[in-house]
């Protein structure tokens, strides 16, 4: 049984860390990644001026000069990296499994459960947005089921070890 869960595991990292394929290695000219690039900060411009004509339409008045900035950096910000939400988000699952595992099947899934949940609370710190739905309720669940299982390690551990130290010390060798 813990064969056959182990290796669940396993495939379930080797999935998330290989995104489920094989990548094709396929390569973009620098030609063509300016062309992209140029499309994109002109893309940039006019959806600044649509977005400062409408908010001074709601406004009704002129956007003042921090106002005009903000709305610039909020817009330059734009949508977080599709391949870091990706990874943030198999983190977050990841991180809920393996804090889940850590409680029902071996204790020994509680730190990386922990090390998965921090790395997508962390990306979600540093982007907020970055996980979808219910992304950062499951990477929260797992850091709090991961640190139970470690405490319930401990606890295990400690009481092993009392149990036979008690049992050498009155005899029961």
């Amino acid at each position: 049984m813990q064969t056959c869960v182990l290796s669940f595991f396993a495939a379930l990292l080797l999935f998330v860390v290989t995104d489920g394929y094989a990548n094709g290695g396929n390569s973009i000219s620098p030609a063509a990644t300016a062309a992209v690039q140029a499309e994109k900060n002109t893309k940039k411009t006019t959806a600044f001026r649509q977005h400062k004509a409408a908010w001074e339409k709601q406004l009704g008045r002129k956007l003042r000069w921090s106002e005009r900035v903000g709305l610039r950096v909020l817009l330059l910000a734009g949508e977080p990296d599709p391949e870091l939400q990706k990874k943030a988000n198999s983190n977050a699952v990841l991180g809920f499994a393996f804090g889940l595992g850590s409680l029902l099947l071996l204790p020994f899934f509680a730190i990386p459960g922990l090390i998965f949940s921090n790395k997508a609370l962390r990306a979600e710190r540093a982007t907020p947005g970055i996980l979808e739905g219910d992304k950062k309720g499951l990477a929260k669940a797992g850091k709090i089921l991961s640190i139970i299982g470690i405490v319930a390690t401990f606890i295990l551990v400690l009481y092993i070890f009392l149990a036979l130290l008690l049992g050498l010390a009155w005899g029961f060798s």
